[in-house]
């Protein structure tokens, strides 16, 4: 491609290769966690499976686990580019969660965190 007034090439400037717009912001993309709240026994599993999945996420992000007091629970590395990441209800230090109210915080470079709280019985 050339400039039609003066005829020299356009500068080639680096672009997504996807539809150009913006990566969408985590406010936007409505991060929610399923089941919620998680039954240990829930009719619905075929089998029990103890995990829950977070939806929606950006293609790479941290989610931060907190219990209802405050205390870290888990940290979630999600790398792999889906939009979902799976949490199989095991604490950072290998002891499975107990009954309660949690809430994540989902950081993603320097967008600003969005948080959100799930629910476990056991």
């Amino acid at each position: 491609m050339t400039d039609s007034e003066s005829g020299a090439p356009l500068a080639v400037t680096p672009q997504k290769l996807y539809s150009g717009l913006d990566d969408p912001t985590l406010d936007e993309l409505d991060i929610k966690v399923v089941p919620n709240p998680y039954k240990g026994t829930a009719l619905f599993e075929a089998r029990y499976e103890e995990k829950i999945m977070f939806t929606n996420l950006p293609r790479s992000c941290k989610i931060s686990i907190f219990s209802s007091t405050g205390d870290l629970v888990a940290i979630i590395e999600h790398t792999n580019g889906s939009s979902t990441e799976f949490w199989d209800l095991v604490s950072r230090n290998n002891q499975d969660v107990v009954s309660g109210l949690y809430l994540y915080v989902v950081e993603a470079g320097k967008q600003e965190a969005v948080s959100g709280k799930f629910v476990i019985i056991r």
